[in-house]
């Protein structure tokens, strides 16, 4: 389990067998800071730049199954900042894989989607857990928080436009949900939903402004 360096070796045949928009998931925050050399948080001048440590993210196993989520954390005062920090730039997610009440209820439960920013959840695992989501009343809640949920602000646009002809039209969108962006502009990919949610898109004479909500 401490065999560093060759799961190193795996981790970066890995990663350069994938193009270079995927990332790898990683089981805890120390097996990163193993594989990059420091304990720091990547910084959005540091993100999205192709470098390994920018694609390497984050896999909780065991979700609020214990106060250390069964090993995913050596001393939470420390990696909690750290991995909220990482996740603003990079993906999240996991699953349960024991009840441990009072740590697996709702409250608990959306404390931490939220602070983690988590793009997904194993549906099939814990059932235990996530029957206690469905009883506690916050299954849709996650449901509709996980990853993006782009909502409509407010919109501006002309009240006649000629036919076969273009029209200004500016929207304001925010995502709502739980996730911030995880790509560069350079690799927006919308078929994926790993795109960046700051940005203009100019399409003939209509503007599309999304911003990610503070």
């Amino acid at each position: 389990a401490s065999d560093y360096a060759n799961r190193k070796k795996v981790l970066n045949t890995l990663l350069s067998a994938l193009p270079v928009s995927r990332m790898v998931h990683l089981r805890t925050p120390l097996w990163k800071e193993k594989m990059v050399g420091t304990t720091k948080a990547i910084t959005q001048s540091q993100a999205y730049n192709g470098s390994n440590r920018a694609r390497l993210a984050h896999h909780n196993d065991c979700f609020l199954a214990s106060a250390t989520d069964e090993g995913t954390y050596t001393n939470t005062s420390v990696e909690y900042p750290y991995l909220h920090n990482e996740t603003k730039y990079l993906a999240m997610g996991g699953e349960t894989c024991a009840l441990n009440p009072p740590r697996t209820d709702c409250s608990k439960a959306l404390s931490e989607l939220k602070y983690f920013h988590w793009s997904y959840l194993n549906t099939d695992y814990n059932s235990d857990v996530l029957k206690g989501f469905i009883s506690g009343g916050c299954m849709d809640q996650i449901k509709k928080s996980l990853g993006y949920r782009f909502e409509l602000v407010n919109g501006t646009f002309t009240q006649s436009a000629n036919i076969g002809g273009s029209f200004p039209l500016a929207l304001t969108i925010r995502n709502s949900a739980y996730s911030v962006r995880m790509a560069n502009n350079n690799l927006w990919e919308p078929n994926t939903g790993y795109n960046n949610l700051n940005f203009t898109m100019t399409l003939a004479n209509a503007q599309l402004d999304m911003s990610k909500k503070k």
